[in-house]
């Protein structure tokens, strides 16, 4: 049986700010926009990524919110693995039925 309840439930940790948020699995939804990422015109990508991560990182087990002004003052490289992170988790999840 597939337990989808502790699928759902996993979460991969993330410190921002001095707190540390438990960010749950990326939509379905995300994952299509994390996907569609690579066809994104140069001048429209770090606006996209910082909604992305924005979204992405909003998405924890305490619901606390995560706004793209905090993450504007991050370098790219930090949204790149925040993004990177989510997409390998998600990916993990749907392989790994444990």
């Amino acid at each position: 049986m597939i337990d989808l309840d502790a699928l759902c439930a996993q979460t991969f940790p993330v410190r921002l700010g001095g707190r540390e948020l438990r960010v749950l699995p990326p939509s379905a939804g995300t994952v299509r926009r994390l996907l569609a990422l690579s066809e994104c015109p140069d001048g429209e990508l770090i606006d996209r990524q910082l909604s992305l991560a924005a979204e992405i990182l909003s998405r924890n087990d305490t619901a606390i919110p995560v706004g793209r002004e905090e993450l504007e003052a991050l370098p790219p490289a930090a949204l790149g693995a925040v993004l990177s992170q989510a997409a390998s988790f998600a990916v993990r999840a749907a392989t790994d039925p444990d």
